[in-house]
């Protein structure tokens, strides 16, 4: 036996002894070290090779959402959270948007400035000021413009009805909620009982 064959054995007996100490089973042991085995050879058989200009190209993802998309997920996820509210029962949301949402492009503004002064023959004297600041829209090899970032379309407004909201306490909860997510005042939002 050699002597890293040596070292490697000396470690595993501590840590078995190590999980024999902890009252760990020899099944959890087993799961433990299989985990770890797939974890050290899963990137094999990723199928990903080490290309940095693949990597940047496969890692962006390209998902773009209507308005109303926007819209109806936010309502579904508002919808969601405010049935966990005690005493809520079934509830429905609508959502005022101000605008649409609305992406920032790269762009690039080269700037110049160019003072000349001129002196004709018969002694006069001028200033010519030039600028320059014109702006380009920077495009991806797609020819699509670069978009640097996307602004949410702003909150205008929350209604909800919930089958408890004639309650008083579970009215004042709803609302609670609404500005803690959306940083609202509360005059833009209003909660009504289900006249159902």
């Amino acid at each position: 036996m050699n002597k890293d064959n040596k070292h490697v054995k000396v470690n595993i007996s501590s840590i078995t002894k190590w999980f024999k100490d902890k009252n760990i089973g020899t099944d959890k042991m087993l799961l433990l070290g299989l985990a770890g085995v797939i974890l050290i050879i899963s990137p094999m058989f990723s199928g990903k090779k080490n290309n940095s200009n693949n990597e940047a190209s496969t890692t962006a993802v390209n998902y773009e959402m209507t308005c109303k998309e926007y819209a109806k997920y936010m309502e579904e996820r508002v919808c969601e959270i405010i049935k966990n509210v005690e005493g809520a029962g079934n509830v429905k949301v609508m959502i005022n948007f101000k605008s649409t949402s609305e992406k920032i492009v790269l762009t690039e503004s080269p700037y110049s400035y160019n003072e000349t002064n001129e002196e004709d023959g018969a002694g006069g004297f001028r200033t010519i000021y030039e600028e320059n600041n014109e702006e380009k829209v920077i495009y991806d090899s797609d020819d699509s413009p670069y978009i640097t970032k996307e602004v949410l379309p702003e909150i205008l407004g929350v209604a909800v009805i919930a089958d408890g909201g004639e309650n008083p306490v579970v009215k004042e909860k709803i609302i609670n909620v609404i500005k803690a997510l959306f940083d609202l005042s509360i005059n833009k939002i209003a909660v009504v009982g289900n006249g159902g």
